[in-house]
């Protein structure tokens, strides 16, 4: 009992102390617990990615820290900062963190996403024209997933990388459009293509001024009209033909017959193969004009007072060109809107009368008043040919004015140009209005040659 009571003292001295280090020791026994964010610095995760890394972390004396793939690949730090990735996968963060009595680890998976470059091309198959194939090239990169939308085309869309080919049977305008996506990012790319008709054509056959007829020998224009059509090819068997791979040829046929004139069109995908008949008559030498107006004098500049039957056309004031001038083998000289003073005369004499000169005018015989040659309604209806007119002896024609009454008609008038060839007017009726607005109505028959 003595001894206890003598230590008592003791222990009352220590108490204190090992009380300290018990409470220092507890101090010093701290957990770590650890954790931590990451955060993609732009709205995505693709390359080159950029990956902030938030430390929530307590209790930790010491990191180290192990970015797979990044850069930097390790760190120290508690607050790494900003890690980079310029490959796309998938890639571990490992975080270590301690201190003297404890350790602690953690593992995240991040993936990074490829890059992408979107980019398709459309090939034609032969051409645009419709029914139109096209191979669809893709030349995209970095992508995952793909999206085509093929609106009018067969097939309508597709998730395949490679598509193939589509079809466009009706023509129109296209849009071609791909989307694709990374993992964390969508792209998209349009192309317009457009279908152009299906070849479609037809041809005109044009007669040559002074082949309206068809006659031997014969001249014509072959116009071809149409859509998509890249190549042409005519044929006329018998004929002759000049630029008959151009969409325009030029025809001869020197004798009478029946013709077939082909042409055959097509775009290297498509033909279409066009024939029309055409029959070619013996040559009467004998062209047919009628229902030509010619105007009384005041009503030249208006109407017109001169004619050519080289050229089938009415000439009014200030419209003859001196290329033109020699071709003008008809004037009609109609005094006023009563029609009782008339004549035809020769174009060199155009200028003695109200007209002006014609520029290299030509001479043309006038008979105005045939007599003792029997002209009639039925004489010219019956004339086919050029025969009566060869019989016909025109002379020097009138060898002074002579003046015909259009109060009644038909009235007949016979000519012969400086070059040979003769011809009968018949005047078959008249239009009495104003003084711009007076004049005749005639017929013409005149030798080709």
């Amino acid at each position: 009992m003595r001894k206890i009571e003598l230590l008592r003292p003791l222990f009352l001295l220590l108490m204190p102390i090992l009380l300290w280090q018990a409470c220092v020791k507890k101090e010093q026994d701290i957990k770590v617990s650890i954790d931590f964010a990451t955060f993609y610095e732009s709205s995505n995760q693709t390359v080159p990615a950029r990956v902030r890394i938030e430390n929530h972390t307590r209790g930790a004396e010491t990191y180290r820290w192990t970015f797979e793939g990044g850069q930097p690949a390790v760190s120290d730090r508690r607050d790494p900062g900003v890690i980079v990735y310029e490959q796309a996968g998938e890639y571990r963060i490992i975080l270590e963190a301690s201190n003297p009595e404890h350790e602690e680890r953690k593992e995240i998976t991040i993936r990074i996403d490829s890059a992408v470059r979107i980019a398709f091309d459309l090939d034609t198959v032969i051409n645009v024209y419709a029914p139109a194939e096209f191979v669809v090239r893709n030349q995209t990169d970095g992508a995952s997933s793909y999206k085509w939308n093929f609106h009018g085309a067969a097939p309508s869309g597709s998730t395949a990388r490679d598509p193939g080919t589509i079809l466009y049977d009706v023509p129109g305008d296209y849009t071609v459009a791909l989307e694709v996506t990374n993992g964390s990012r969508t792209y998209k790319l349009d192309r317009h293509i457009t279908v152009l008709p299906t070849l479609e054509a037809d041809f005109e056959i044009l007669p040559m001024l002074g082949d309206e007829d068809y006659e031997a020998p014969f001249t014509a224009l072959l116009k071809a009209s149409g859509t998509s059509v890249h190549h042409y090819n005519w044929t006329a068997p018998g004929g002759q033909l000049q630029h008959a791979d151009q969409k325009e040829a030029q025809l001869y046929i020197e004798r009478p017959g029946r013709y077939a004139i082909t042409l055959v069109a097509d775009n290297g995908k498509t033909k279409k193969i066009i024939t029309k008949d055409i029959t070619i008559t013996a040559n009467s030498n004998l062209y047919h004009f009628s229902n030509i107006k010619l105007g009384i004098n005041s009503a030249h500049a208006t109407i017109g007072s001169f004619y050519s039957t080289r050229l089938q056309r009415v000439f009014a004031a200030g419209e003859v060109t001196p290329q033109q001038g020699n071709l003008i083998d008809i004037v009609f000289f109609g005094i006023n809107n009563t029609f009782t003073q008339n004549r035809f005369v020769s174009p060199d004499q155009a200028g003695d009368l109200t007209f002006q000169d014609i520029p290299g005018a030509g001479r043309t015989r006038w008979i105005n008043q045939p007599q003792g040659v029997g002209t009639s309604d039925a004489l010219f209806e019956s004339m086919q040919d050029d025969s009566w007119l060869r019989t016909v002896d025109i002379g020097a024609g009138d060898q002074k004015p002579i003046y015909f009454d259009l109060q009644t008609v038909p009235h007949f008038a016979l000519f012969q140009h400086a070059s040979g060839y003769k011809g009968i007017v018949r005047v078959r009726s008249v239009h009495r209005a104003g003084p711009t607005d007076s004049y005749i109505v005639v017929d013409i028959k005149v030798q080709k040659q």
